[in-house]
């Protein structure tokens, strides 16, 4: 009995230690492997295909040329003289360049007094402009009429035009000369030379002077009694122009982008012009257009480029020698006077467009 019992003992024993080292010892977890990726294997082309790329040319932009001199009428290069000469002479306010026509030499030939702009003492802007009204045959008489390129009192300039056409008809009678021909006579002028052809038209009958068939005054300004800008002691002589033959063919041109003299003084030459039938003069406003590239830009330098455009061939050019052969022969009249297509037509740009017409009114804005 004592026996089972001291079993019994030793088998609790044995069960209480097995759980007390169970308790004590720290386990230690089971590591479970992370997976790993089975391995792909690829197989890439042996050539990458592409897009099919259409690649369109750069579009090429044609700008519009203006058109050149046109080859025939007023303002064209049907010429009737092969070369030109020319000649200077006298000194300071009075002196003057002499052009006239060769190859062949003329015996006589009709007379334009062109009077350049204020500092416009040397010929050089306006030497494509002489050449082309010389080799249709005429004589050019190109006054200085200022004594330096800085001065800015205009008292003299009026009279030294005057005395310089003087002198130089007293050198046209030598022998070595073409005859002038004074009943075939135009005064042409540019700026405040717009103002000297004035003057000097209305002036010419007082002071025993040729008197002219034809006057274009083109962009004048300058004068001291026309408002600004002006130089001293420079003035418009308005009760002379009123004494302007009634047989006088007239044209006064503007432009409408001129800032520097803008049309004042052109009105009051045509305000005080009245007694000019309508056939005989116009108003011409020159228009602007910026279709192509060059520009034709009507501003007051347009007159003495020293590489003329359309503005010129179209339009200024063109007006001289219409408005010359309509007072000396009635020819080209229709160019000259109107408001005519013929006097409108500026030329076509070189994509076909017409280049903007003039406005030619007889009725301008009253100042």
């Amino acid at each position: 009995m004592i026996a089972l019992k001291k079993l019994s003992l030793l088998l609790a024993l044995l069960i209480i230690g097995t759980l007390v080292v169970a308790c004590g010892d720290t386990a230690t977890p089971t590591q479970i492997p992370s997976p790993v990726p089975p391995t792909v294997t690829l197989a890439l082309p042996t050539a990458i295909p592409t897009a099919e790329v259409t690649v369109l040319p750069s579009p090429t932009i044609v700008l519009a040329t203006p058109p050149t001199q046109p080859t025939s009428g007023p303002g064209g290069t049907t010429y009737s003289f092969g070369g030109i000469t020319s000649s200077e002479y006298g000194e300071a306010g009075t002196k003057f360049y002499l052009y006239e026509p060769t190859n062949p030499v003329p015996k006589k030939a009709p007379l334009i007094l062109l009077l350049h702009g204020f500092t416009d003492i040397e010929p050089d802007k306006y030497v494509a402009w002489i050449n082309h009204l010389v080799r249709r045959g005429n004589i050019v008489v190109y006054p200085i009429y200022q004594e330096t390129r800085g001065e800015t009192s205009g008292l003299k300039f009026s009279d030294n035009a005057q005395t310089a056409l003087k002198n130089a008809l007293t050198e046209l009678q030598k022998s070595t000369h073409v005859q002038a021909e004074l009943d075939k006579f135009s005064v042409v002028g540019y700026s405040a030379g717009g103002v000297i052809a004035a003057n000097f038209a209305a002036q010419a009958t007082k002071n025993n002077l040729p008197i002219p068939k034809a006057l274009f005054t083109i962009t004048p300004g300058g004068c001291s009694n026309c408002g600004f800008p002006s130089l001293n002691t420079f003035p418009l002589d308005l009760e002379g122009l009123n004494n302007l033959p009634a047989t006088t063919k007239m044209l006064v041109l503007v432009g409408d982008a001129d800032i520097v003299v803008g049309d004042r003084t052109a009105r009051l030459i045509w305000q005080n012009t009245a007694q000019l039938p309508d056939s005989n003069r116009d108003f011409i406003t020159m228009t602007s257009d910026q279709h192509g590239i060059p520009r034709l830009i009507a501003e007051h330098g347009m007159t003495n480029r020293t590489s003329p455009d359309a503005l010129n061939f179209y339009g200024i050019w063109k007006f001289t020698d219409a408005l010359q052969s309509c007072a000396l022969e009635n020819k080209d009249c229709d160019s000259a006077f109107g408001d005519t297509p013929a006097q409108r037509y500026m030329g076509k740009w070189s994509d076909g467009v017409l280049v903007a017409e003039p406005k030619i009114t007889k009725k301008p804005k009253p100042l």
